[in-house]
């Protein structure tokens, strides 16, 4: 016991606070000679003597039969040693019945009551024991405390001399303690430590002896580092068995101060034989005899109920193991959950009763063994346990090995084809004949790719032809009766040369702003916005529009182009986010390669302007991103790289203030002139700093150039240049804000010659001695002024208009011409004009026929063809044309009432007309229109219709989205209303369906638009019909419970997906623009549109795998079409802001 600690139960305190003596430090036992009292000084007692044993002292056997009594045994007695020797103090640290501080109110004891008084002061004390109980034991008599060394605050060292009668109820022993300990509190690896030499004494002769010799306890109380319990190394003599020497292997530590600690620790039992046991009084403990035996688990109180038993149990026999895994592949087979009643070691021994034929195999020993197989099928094991007094109990576990799944050794194919070309590979595997037979299946693919049943794809290879290169995406599951194997391959589909899609049907007429660009073809042309449009001058007179740049990688944004150093290639830039680095970068390319140019900028997004900034004939580029971010310019010349300070706003909308450039300090060297501010590329540096108070306007005069400053609280203008480095004024003032007009070059290679207005119809410019000039224009061009190009490259520019005209006296619809006027003789004349283009938005495409394409909207319909011709309108929506039959049938209005009709082509006679009134030609932002041989489908808002052909009766207020043939479907699924509802096809007579069985019904999906999300039409197997997935929510949210239910389009059968299927379906992350026949087959995949990549797709209905991407090809879409024309030939064509087409090679 540490006596500071329990100095409190008696005087002994005065050892700590001076009752009796104390004082300084001392290593000897404590001399309270009190000189003149008289009193005779104290003579410590020769109280170390060993205590007398005369039981047997040879090695023993530690048996099944004993260790469990053993075990007990020694965990009550190291909770005696505890007590008897530490006191009170590491209580918590017993085995049994730990007394937790709360629980001991009388010194120690959980009843009864123990005394101590002082004999002789700071060196002799008696404990009384007054059936004192403490960890299954009931202490009575007393002990002798001496004090062997200490200082002015501890006991560093006591012996103890036990003169006791010790009890334990469970053990069934009565023991008189002999013998002594002396205990210690300046161990460093322990909180306390004893060495004990005590004989535990039978209360007869017929009773054992035990004696502890030379044991050593420690106290440790480290529960994180170290662990939490009671050491013991040292010899037992048992007088019935003998010699048996315990030593402490481990403790237990927790390794976090939040959990409780583990009490107790791992002990080797070493006689003849050893046995480990792991004793804790708070969680499971064991007993581990040889390999032989299975290792005993249990929680220590349970060993008190089985001690004293005479009758014994039979064992129960438990195999712990997976019920499959793959052949040639470790299971592991574990008897640990076998259980004997009287907590006795079990013997095992496992035994293989049933394996395939000619199966070979390898068994690991032990009581948990590993086994490996080399044949897939059905192994059962049987393991028979028996207990020390020989009764035993077998049990038996089968299990399955399964086939190895395909091993994909390699794929034999030439991957590198050209569109139209026939594709074949073959998918060779190294597995062993006994993991077959394999079955092969598209995963996902193009719809007309197929397997045999050998591995060998097939594939007559049809796409788009984009004129690039496309990545062709397939997948092959291989299956055997037990696994399958996703194969994933790739084909690189090379063009042959696409179509030129310039100047067809360009209908985007945003000119929020232009900027002049070079062409390599040494022509000029304008960037409108930022379209990736330039319109310039073609071959045959007319302004057109051509896309200008090659496509980007998907997470590329466009940032500008120049020329290259021999102004023969167009280089551009763009920037791309590199995810793995955590930087944007800026990459330079051209039709051949391309090249990190800056390797980390600061902004997401930069705009670009092209100059010569230094007079070497050579373009180079300013990119900036606006605000305070960095800008950089790049010398075209030997692309090398300088970052600027200035950061000018370049984006097109700002392009009513350009920034202007010219040489203003006669350097050789541009500067940039902005609406407040003018900046000197070449030193870095402001000449006026921004948000001056002026505004600015560029002029060149004969190769000179000056700028006017207007300042707004003047009301006049002035020149100002620079020489020497020091700014010029001119004398004279102008009241005019030249800022406000457009800067045309109206002399050669003089950019800023003239200032242009069109409200006041005035042109201004300065003669070579800075004499201003203004000439007044009879009348302007018609439509609004965007800018000044010089589009024929003479080094003088023309101005540039967007013309509007209104068709057919309609507000609404109207088309647009881009033209250009050159100034003669004092007028402005009309020099270059592009076709008409309408202004076509929210659009589906009818039809092609040869090189004329059809398109519709409400009100109007319209031709587009290949040749430039004028776009032209009708006062109707065309639906539909049947070609075969000459058949058409549009939606028009007749005095203000909606009717669809039905009529021959090219004639004004209506065979029948009926009335969709609730339609109306405002609201075609959700119009849909779908057709069967037999019936006319289509919907307007939340207005839904289904029409005869042959009559024109409207059948229902329905709206099909699929109607595939009879030969493929039985049911179709149409939307009415708030939900979906099934109908016979073709007859289009409703169907009832039975969904008891379904996970929600079908009344609850009826209930509201937000209770489905989607309904695909699937091909998910090999029967020819197609399965309906309704993409189901709960909740009418993507976040909330959501499922899936299948059905049999021709059985009506609920079906289920397996795993990887289910896996697999997600919801659509692109918009689905087109979901029919694709390359002949319908069901498996759709083509889609994801408005940020400007990409169209082929996708996997049920993966969701992107089968190929396209190239960036179009802004604001608005619908596609795949047809056939007369000459059998395919075509993709697609609707945004131009009509672009492209031959889809089938």
């Amino acid at each position: 016991m540490k006596i500071n600690k329990s100095i409190q139960v008696l005087c002994l305190i005065t050892l700590l606070s001076g009752c009796g003596g104390g004082g300084g430090d001392t290593s000897k036992p404590v001399n309270n000679d009190s000189g003149s009292s008289g009193k005779a000084e104290f003579v410590k007692p020769d109280y170390q003597n060993t205590p007398i044993y005369n039981g047997e002292t040879s090695l023993f056997e530690i048996t099944a039969s004993n260790v469990t009594q053993l075990t007990t045994q020694y965990s009550y007695l190291l909770d005696s040693l505890n007590s008897i020797v530490f006191g009170e103090d590491y209580q918590n640290l017993f085995l049994h019945d730990p007394v937790l501080s709360n629980q001991s109110d009388h010194s120690g004891c959980v009843t009864g009551s123990t005394v101590m008084k002082e004999e002789e002061a700071n060196q002799h004390y008696i404990i009384t024991y007054n059936n004192c109980s403490a960890a299954g034991w009931v202490f009575n008599g007393q002990s002798d405390i001496y004090i062997e060394s200490s200082n002015a605050e501890f006991v560093l060292e006591y012996g103890i001399v036990p003169n006791l009668t010790i009890s334990n109820e469970v053990l069934g022993v009565v023991y008189s303690t002999e013998g002594f300990a002396i205990a210690s509190s300046e161990e460093e690896n322990s909180d306390s430590s004893a060495i004990v030499n005590i004989l535990f004494k039978g209360s007869d002769e017929s009773s054992h002896d035990i004696l502890f010799s030379d044991v050593r306890l420690d106290a440790i109380l480290d529960a994180t580092n170290i662990g939490y319990g009671i050491g013991f190394n040292g010899d037992i003599y048992f007088s019935d068995l003998g010699k048996l020497t315990v030593k402490t292997d481990k403790f237990y530590p927790n390794n976090d101060i939040a959990l409780p600690p583990i009490v107790g620790a791992q002990y080797s039992f070493v006689s003849q034989n050893t046995a480990l046991a792991e004793l804790k009084g708070n969680d499971i403990s064991s007993i581990r005899l040889t390999n032989e035996f299975i290792p005993l688990e249990f929680y220590l109180a349970d060993l008190d109920d089985v001690y004293n038993n005479e009758v014994n149990s039979a064992p129960r026999a438990d195999i712990l193991a997976p019920d499959s895994i793959r052949r040639n592949s470790i299971i592991t087979l574990d008897a640990s959950q076998s259980k004997d009643p009287d907590l006795e070691p079990l013997g095992y021994e496992w035994k293989l009763t049933a394996f395939p034929e000619n199966a070979s195999w390898q068994i690991s020993t032990g009581s948990k063994i590993e086994f490996l197989g080399d044949l897939p099928g059905l192994y059962r094991i049987s393991l028979t346990v028996v207990d020390p007094s020989g009764a035993e109990n077998t049990a038996e576990h089968e299990f399955k090995l399964e086939k190895l799944p395909a091993i994909v050794s390699d794929i034999t194919a030439y991957d590198e084809i050209e569109l139209g070309e026939h594709y074949t590979a073959i998918i060779n595997l190294s597995n062993d004949e006994v993991d077959g037979p394999f079955e092969y299946k598209i995963a996902y693919g193009p719809s007309n790719i197929s397997i045999s049943e050998q591995g060998e794809v097939n594939w007559l290879s049809n796409a788009p032809d984009f004129g690039s290169n496309l990545k062709v995406n397939f997948a092959v599951d291989i299956s055997n009766s037990d696994t399958q194997t996703r194969a994933k391959h790739q084909i690189n589909l090379h063009s042959r040369g696409g179509v030129d899609n310039h100047s067809v049907g360009y209908v985007n007429n945003s000119t929020s702003g232009v900027a002049s660009i070079k062409l390599s073809n040494n022509k000029r042309g304008v960037l409108r916005s930022n379209d990736d449009y330039v319109l310039n001058l073609s071959e045959t007179g007319f302004l057109e529009y051509n896309k200008w740049i090659p496509p980007l990688p998907l997470n590329a944004e466009h940032v500008g182009a120049f020329l290259n150093q021999s102004g023969t290639q167009l280089n551009w830039l763009s920037i791309t986010y590199n995810q793995e680095a955590a930087k944007h970068q800026i990459f330079l390319s051209n039709e051949d390669s391309s090249s990190l140019l800056i390797d980390d900028v600061s902004a997401e997004n930069y705009n670009s302007m092209v100059f010569d900034y230094n007079g070497d004939d050579i373009e180079d580029i300013l990119l900036s991103a606006g605000h305070s971010y960095d800008s950089y310019l790049i010398n075209g010349n030997d692309l090398s790289i300088t970052k600027l300070i200035v950061a000018p706003d370049l984006s097109l909308n700002y392009s009513n203030s350009l920034i202007q450039v010219c040489d203003l300090n006669n350097d050789g060297f541009k500067e940039l002139i902005d609406r407040g501010n003018i900046f000197d590329v070449k030193q870095n540096k402001y000449l006026i700093e921004p948000y001056s108070e002026y505004e600015f306007k560029a002029f060149t005069s004969g190769g000179n150039c000056r700028v006017t400053r207007y300042k707004a609280s003047d009301h006049y203008s002035e020149l100002i240049w620079w020489e020497d480095g020091e700014l010029q004024v001119s004398i004279e003032k102008f009241e005019t804000n030249f800022h406000d007009g457009i800067s045309i070059g109206l002399e050669v290679d003089s950019p800023y010659s003239h200032v242009y207005f069109s409200s006041s119809k005035e042109l201004h410019y300065f003669d070579q001695q800075w004499q201003l000039f203004s000439v007044s224009i009879d009348e302007n061009p018609f439509g609004r002024v965007i800018g000044a190009v010089d589009f024929d490259n003479d080094g003088i520019q023309s101005l540039l208009v967007s013309k509007t005209d209104s068709l057919e006296g309609s507000y609404l619809y109207e088309e647009y011409t881009m033209q250009s006027f050159s100034y003669e003789n004092g007028r402005w004349q009309l020099e270059y004009s592009s076709v008409p283009q309408g202004q076509l938005p929210n659009l589906h495409i009818v039809g092609a026929v040869n090189d004329t394409v059809s398109v519709s909207d409400f009100g109007r319909s319209a031709q587009i063809t290949h040749n430039n011709a004028p776009v032209t309108f009708t006062g109707e929506m065309l639906l539909t044309q049947d070609d075969e039959n000459q058949i058409e049938y549009s939606l028009t209005q007749i005095n203000n009432e909606t009717f669809i009709v039905k009529r021959n082509i090219g004639s004004t006679s209506v065979i029948w007309q009926t009335s969709v009134s609730e339609v109306t030609f405002s609201n075609s932002y959700d119009f849909a229109f779908t057709e069967s041989e037999t019936h006319l489908s289509f919907k307007s808002g939340t207005r839904y219709f289904t029409i005869v052909k042959q009559t024109g009766e409207v059948v229902s207020r329905v709206f099909f989205p699929y109607l595939p043939s009879e030969e493929m479907s039985k049911i179709i699924i149409g939307y009415y209303d708030l939900g979906i509802a099934f109908y016979e096809n073709p007859s289009l007579s409703p169907i009832s369906i039975d969904s008891s069985n379904w996970p929600v019904p079908l009344d609850f999906l009826q209930e509201s638009t937000s209770h489905v999300a989607h309904v695909h039409a699937i091909q998910l197997d090999s029967d020819p019909q197609l399965e309906l997935i309704i993409d189901y929510r709960t909740f009418g949210s993507f976040d909330e419970e959501r499922g899936l239910i299948v059905l049999d389009t021709k059985t009506k059968a609920l079906e289920i997906l397996d795993g990887q299927q289910t896996k697999g379906f997600t919801i659509y992350h692109k918009e689905k623009i087109l979901d029919e026949a694709i390359g002949g087959v319908y069901g498996r995949n759709y083509l889609a549109q994801y408005s940020i990549e400007k990409t169209i797709s082929l996708v996997d209905k049920l993966s969701n795998q992107v089968i190929w991407e396209s190239p960036q090809i179009s802004n604001n879409y608005h619908d596609v079409l795949i047809q056939k024309d007369e000459r059998d030939s395919w075509s993709l064509y697609i609707l945004g802001s131009e009509f672009l087409t492209y031959p889809y090679l089938n």
